[in-house]
């Protein structure tokens, strides 16, 4: 913080003509904290500016994020609408003429603020995003650069209508209202770090339980669950076939299709084993299990639908079809942390997570792409075929598998 802001927080505040700054400050100093997520945040923030009379059209606050798909978030209120809403910014936008040659790009890269007094420019030259400002009414733009502890650099972006744009004692009370932000601010961001981290390596609900402190070796609990293991077929031959880039490119295509019917449907992928998948669907106070099941069900069938499509499009382009066994099985199962003191997985365990791998071993036995237990099979309104009884490896005794109808078309030989 600069001389002269400190000089601003210990009685400075209230010698400056305009709007007051002291409703403002002592609103971020003392109840800011209390809100967790950056939309309550930035419209806390906008609605004491407005109730103090700060001359504002736009306030825009920018967070950085670590995820495969999304760079970064922005929160957006202007004085018409009363609300923030949330944009999300995707991989390789600061490539397109949407970011390029942007007061964001200048502000990311310098350092240092940017001012646009938009009243006194020309539209010739100016970039896009300043021009739409223009458009919308605003006078004046000025963008401030929050910079975290780690040295990365986030936004603070004000825009006004005023006559005249923002006066020095405006930029002057905004650049505090950003330094007193900023801790804040960076306290959300590494909140949303840690969310996304975990949910993308290890899934939203087992990173809910992490966050919340299930953290400790052992520490387990006993759920019901409709039990989802899956398998790509051929794996060996496409590793023989394609690049390294292309058996790549296959493998995440499988793994995405599965993903987007699971996850519709409640359903959460606990671990990528290999080429396999082990999913769940568990039982809560408002999916009973033979919902559960219903749902494991629905997903498969949609997935193998999706996946007819797929590998029609891969014939075209002469692409070996991606072809996987599934094994449905319900049941109750061990589910936390296990592992080594300072190294655990968060994962399920129990007879009914091997019978479901053994379940599917058997889908290349039986020419049959999806092979459903007794157990399951009795909690679905669903007409299926009975496919005999047999004897799974690892298990005592014979159990009888059924298929889903009506009955789907054999597996090439060469898909087994």
């Amino acid at each position: 913080m600069k001389p002269e802001q400190i000089a601003l927080l210990t009685g400075g505040m209230d010698q400056l003509p305009g709007w007051p700054l002291r409703p403002v400050v002592s609103w971020l100093l003392q109840s800011a904290a209390e809100l967790g997520q950056p939309v309550e945040l930035v419209s806390g923030l906008c609605a004491r500016l407005t109730e103090v009379g700060a001359p504002l059209k736009r306030v825009r606050a920018g967070i950085n994020v670590l995820h495969p798909e999304v760079v970064g978030c922005s929160y957006t209120w202007w004085r018409d609408q009363g609300v923030v809403e949330e944009e999300s910014a995707l991989h390789g936008v600061t490539n397109t003429s949407a970011y390029i040659g942007s007061p964001m790009e200048k502000l990311h890269q310098g350092r240092e603020s940017v001012h646009y007094p938009l009243y006194a420019l020309a539209d010739d030259g100016l970039h896009s995003s300043l021009r739409e400002l223009k458009e919308a009414g605003c006078t004046d733009y000025v963008g401030f650069p929050v910079v975290f502890t780690n040295g990365r650099v986030q936004s603070l972006l004000f825009a006004t209508d005023a006559a005249g744009g923002f006066d020095d004692h405006d930029l002057a009370k905004l650049a505090l209202v950003k330094d007193l932000l900023a801790p804040y601010w960076e306290i959300i961001a590494r909140q949303q770090l840690c969310d996304s981290l975990l949910s993308t390596y290890i899934g939203p609900r087992i990173a809910k339980r992490v966050m919340n402190g299930q953290i400790k070796r052992g520490d387990m609990e006993l759920i019901e669950a409709a039990l989802w293991f899956s398998d790509l077929r051929s794996f060996t031959s496409l590793s023989e076939h394609l690049s390294a880039q292309t058996l790549l490119d296959s493998l995440n295509t499988y793994f995405e299709t599965v993903a987007v019917e699971v996850t519709a449907r409640g359903g959460e992928i606990l671990r990528f084993i290999g080429d396999a998948m082990l999913i769940v669907f568990p039982v809560s106070a408002q999916v009973s299990l033979a919902q559960a099941a219903d749902q494991a069900l629905a997903a498969a069938q949609a997935t193998l639908q999706r996946m007819d499509g797929i590998n029609q499009q891969r014939a075209e382009e002469r692409m070996p079809p991606l072809l996987f066994g599934l094994g449905l099985h319900v049941g109750s199962v061990q589910y936390g942390n296990v592992g080594a003191p300072n190294r655990l997985d968060f994962t399920v365990m129990g007879p009914a997570v091997n019978r479901t791998a053994r379940i599917e071993d058997m889908t290349k036995l039986l020419q049959q792409p999806v092979l459903i237990s007794a157990e399951m099979a009795g909690l679905l309104e669903r007409p299926l075929q009975q496919m005999g009884s047999h004897e799974l490896r690892g298990v005592d005794e014979p159990v009888t598998l059924f298929a889903p109808l009506p009955a789907e078309p054999a597996l090439p030989h060469s898909a087994t």
